[in-house]
């Protein structure tokens, strides 16, 4: 028996200790808005997490810790694109780490997948019981009463941050009253200050992936206490930016799923928000050519007779992502015509229709035989 809701009204901790005390078994999904996470329980313990937010890549959490260099960063993505590996086994196999230290460094990461999530104050979650569909876990085994205690502390502080430091969109600076250089309880937070340049927002910061939001924020709320930075202004600039990653790396995921036609229209989405730029666009020449390839492979030969599986009238049937002159092949097809037929009764050009095809059998309304 698996358990639903959000977190506006069922609290993470709340979830976990439900999965906790039962020893459960299973992965947890959350979302909210476009970023998700998924949660891989055993017994009652976390063994794995996955992130769709680009700071949780592992290749970009080891350049940011300058563990690999750029060119193996890319060199993991066009293998992990090409042969569908994850990218803890990449590593592994290319001997980029040693095995101890992949361990701690993955560790690491999915704990602080897990510690953002305590900063959500909703979030659609769903948990499935049983252990189908159950990654190989590369990280050490973490009891959920230990991330619970920390997690429950971390939304305390975070409610008190925020209630000096209102946005990520602010932009702070240093000011001209510096530590005491003995003062070693701002030794942690001094890495941070650097990066207070007057310039960068703090969703920038923030997405440079060296820190977490908890800390960046943490850090900020203890220099504002002790007059050590002052604010500048707001800049929205870089949240159009981020919005731009977030829907190029959902692509790339699309992609690598052989989902071509979300694919695409996440690439279209990225390049009306002034994602105009050169891999964005061999990106989508990428996707448009696999498509292409695809289309020749299902729609090959003209005598193949398309049938209809799903009517319009099934209260399933995705009505809202047909256009109307898709509506119209369709009302052509009867299960006896050919393509060629099909071409020949509707007038419609065979590019249109092979594409309306496709999108059918995609959406799973048409069968071929």
């Amino acid at each position: 028996m698996g358990i639903q809701g959000n977190l506006s009204t069922m609290s993470l901790p709340d979830v976990l200790q439900w999965v906790g005390q039962g020893s459960q078994s299973g992965h947890l999904n959350i979302v909210n808005l476009d970023q998700r996470r998924t949660l891989y329980l055993d017994q009652g313990a976390l063994i794995s997490a996955t992130s769709n937010d680009p700071r949780h890549r592992l290749p970009h959490v080891l350049a940011q810790r300058k563990l690999i260099t750029e060119r193996q960063q890319q060199l993991l993505r066009i293998l992990h694109e090409a042969i569908k590996d994850p990218y803890e086994a990449l590593i592994r196999d290319l001997n980029l780490l040693t095995a101890n230290d992949l361990r701690q460094i993955i560790t690491e990461n999915m704990i602080e997948m897990v510690y953002e999530l305590f900063t959500w104050n909703e979030g659609a979650f769903v948990f499935r019981k049983g252990q189908g569909e159950m990654p190989e876990s590369f990280a050490d085994r973490i009891e959920l009463n230990q991330l619970i205690i920390e997690g429950c502390r971390r939304m305390d502080d975070w409610e008190r941050f925020r209630t000096e430091i209102e946005s990520d969109e602010l932009v702070f600076r240093r000011t001209d009253s510096p530590a005491k250089p003995d003062d070693k309880s701002l030794s942690g937070i001094c890495g941070i200050l650097e990066l207070l340049d007057g310039r960068k927002s703090l969703a920038e910061i923030i997405d440079f992936g060296a820190f977490s939001a908890y800390r960046v924020f943490g850090a900020l709320y203890e220099a504002k206490r002790r007059g050590l930075v002052e604010l500048v202004g707001r800049d929205t600039t870089f949240g159009r930016i981020r919005g731009v990653r977030s829907l190029v790396d959902l692509a790339h995921r699309l992609y690598s799923e052989r989902a071509y036609i979300q694919a695409l229209e996440e690439v279209d989405k990225a390049l009306k928000m002034g994602g105009e730029n050169e891999d964005v666009l061999e990106l989508k020449r990428r996707i448009l050519s696999a498509k292409r390839r695809e289309i020749a492979e299902l729609f090959g030969k003209n005598g193949m007779v398309p049938q209809v599986i799903l009517l319009p009238s099934a209260p399933d049937f995705p009505i809202n992502q047909i256009t109307p002159q898709e509506g119209f092949v369709l009302s052509r097809i009867n299960g006896v015509s050919s393509l060629s037929e099909l071409m020949r009764i509707s007038a419609v050009p065979k590019d249109q229709l092979l594409e309306a095809l496709y999108k059918f059998h995609k959406l799973r309304i048409i069968s071929l035989r």
